[in-house]
This record gives C-alpha cells, structure tokens and sequence, in this order.
C-alpha cells in the first residue's frame, strides 16, 4: 500500500514536473524570438516604438474593411532617414473571439515629401499551370471583396497589359489613380523582387504588407 501511494506521488510529481517543463519551453522561445527580433531590429537601425497611438491611427486610416477599430500593433519598431520615419510592426485583429494575426512584417513609411491619392495594389502571384489559374481566380475573387468593402473602385491600365496581369490597382478616384501610376511608376512597381504584396497609400503614408501564398 505504502508504494503504491509513493509511486501514485511520484507519478503526480512527473506529470506536474512535465507541465511546469512545457510553461518553461514557452516563455523561454517566446522570450528567445524577441530577442531575435530585437537584435535584427538594432541591425536595420530600427529603435522599438513603446508608444504605438499614432501608428495605430495611421494604419487604421489606411485599412480597408470595417473592422479598424479592433487592429491593435503587437510590437512595433521606428527609424528615420531623411523626411521620412518607417514603421516596422506586427498586426492583429480582436474583431473576432479569437485574435488573429495579419502579419509580423508590415512596414509603414510617413513623410511630408509624399502627396498620394488614396490607393490599394495587389500584386497577384505567379503560379503556373492550372493550379495557378485557380488560385489566381480565386484570389481575384478575394481581393474584389475586400476592395468592394472598402468602398474602393478598380482601376484598369488597358495599355500596359503587363502591368494589368500582375498588379489589381483600386482608388477612391480612378482619374488621379491613372494620374499617379505613370509609365515610370508602373516600371518601378514591376520590379518588385517580392512575388506577392499588398500596398496600401494615401496623403503621406505607403503602408506595405507582404503575402504569404502557399
């Protein structure tokens, strides 16, 4: 009876032992990739940002659908080259019962030297094959709803057909979107070495967000 009630003991003491184990592991990685982050950080020049108010205005000013007001920046970084200050920040939404993440990689750029009309670019994925088509389709369909709820209209480039296949353009104004995307913007666009973004811009910000697409 008596080992039975040790090795009952000792077995309760492993279980909690393994448990209090795993709480270790995680606050020991959690704490290990902000480190990582913050040396990565220091390497681009980037300061951590304590106060994010004004990021989170600026981003919610630029995010199409209407669930703005749940974003919150989990962590944030700043530097400043010239005129203009870059934000380097991760996302989340709290619209839902469970947060979800948007992105760790997000960069904002600010500068009064900027005068953008209201814009939204995707650039959409090379996948061949059909398997690409259906993707694309697919994606198309996505980026359309977004675009709709967020009451932009889309904007097409029927002369630059390159540029038409690889980016979806959508504006507030169709006329000034036209305006601003001339042959050298358009250029310098297509020469985006990422194969999947998404850009959004107006007055003074440009706010881009890469797109994992599997």
């Amino acid at each position: 009876t008596n080992t039975s009630a040790i090795l009952g003991i000792l077995v309760i003491l492993g279980i909690v032992g393994l448990i209090i184990l795993g709480v270790i592991m995680v606050i020991w990685t959690q704490r290990r990739k902000l480190s990582s982050r913050d040396e990565m950080a220091a390497q681009m020049a980037f300061q951590r940002l304590t106060d994010t108010v004004d990021l989170l205005e600026r981003v919610r000013s630029l995010y199409m659908s209407g669930r703005a007001n749940a974003l919150r920046i989990e962590y944030a970084y700043w530097r400043k080259l010239g005129e203009a200050t870059f934000y380097w920040f991760s996302l989340i939404d709290d619209s839902g019962e469970d947060s979800t993440a948007l992105g760790e990689t997000m960069l904002l750029a600010a500068s009064p030297e900027l005068s953008v009309p209201r814009l939204s670019i995707f650039a959409m994925p090379e996948i061949p094959g059909k398997m690409g088509g259906m993707v694309g389709s697919l994606l198309d369909m996505v980026i359309n709803k977004a675009l709709s709820r967020g009451g932009l209209l889309r904007v097409n480039f029927a002369e630059d057909l390159k540029f038409s296949e690889r980016f979806v353009v959508a504006s507030l104004n169709d006329t000034a979107a036209r305006t601003f995307f001339d042959d050298r913007r358009r250029a310098l666009l297509l020469g985006i070495p990422v194969p999947a973004v998404h850009i959004q811009a107006g007055r003074d910000m440009v706010w881009v967000q890469p797109l994992n697409v599997n």
